[in-house]
C-alpha cells in the first residue's frame, strides 16, 4: 500500500520527461552523502539494486533495515539508496541513515536526477540493474528481504 505522501509526491513529477529506453545501458554518476564519488558505469558485471527514497516518506523508512539486511547478505550485489531529500532535510539525511544502521551508500539526488532509473510511481521504488548496466526489473512500494531475493533470485 502506498502512503499519502508517495501519493503525493508521484503526483508533483509525473509531468516529468520520459525515462530513457530499457536497452540503453543506464549512465549516472554522483557524490554520496559522505563525499565519496559514486559511478554506476564501475560496477559494470554486477547486479545492482537501487532503492529510491525519502526520509519522509514512512514506508521508506521502514524498509530500511530489510536493505541493510539484503546488503549484509550479499557481498555480490551493490544496493545504493538513492535519496529525494535534495530540498528537505539534505543536511540531516547523514544523521538520518546512521541512526537507522544504513551503511550502503546513499546518494541525495532531486527527483529529475533520480529518473534515469525509469518512470518513478512512487516512493519507495526499487530498481535492479542487470550487469550490462540496464534496469532489469523494478518494484514499486515498501520492499521486504523476501522480496529482495526473489528479485534477486529472477536476475540469476
Amino acid at each position: 500500500m502506498l502512503t499519502a505522501s508517495a501519493v503525493i509526491w508521484a503526483g508533483l513529477v509525473s509531468g516529468a520527461a520520459a525515462a530513457p529506453p530499457r536497452d540503453t545501458p543506464i549512465e549516472f554518476e554522483a557524490t554520496d552523502i559522505h563525499g565519496q564519488e559514486r559511478n554506476l558505469a564501475d560496477l559494470r558485471g554486477d547486479i545492482v539494486f537501487i532503492n529510491v527514497w525519502a526520509s519522509w516518506c514512512p514506508s521508506c523508512v521502514k524498509e530500511l533495515p530489510a536493505l541493510q539486511a539484503f546488503h549484509e547478505g550479499h557481498e555480490e550485489v551493490h544496493v545504493w539508496g538513492v535519496s529525494l531529500d535534495m530540498f528537505r532535510d539534505a543536511e540531516r539525511l547523514p544523521e538520518f541513515v546512521g541512526k537507522h544502521g544504513v551503511t550502503y551508500p546513499v546518494i541525495n539526488v532531486s527527483p529529475e536526477e533520480a529518473r534515469v532509473f525509469g518512470y518513478i510511481e512512487g516512493v519507495p521504488m526499487t530498481f535492479v540493474i542487470g550487469p550490462e548496466g540496464r534496469v532489469s526489473g523494478e518494484y514499486l512500494g515498501p520492499v521486504s528481504r523476501d522480496v529482495l531475493e526473489n528479485m534477486l533470485k529472477s536476475r540469476q
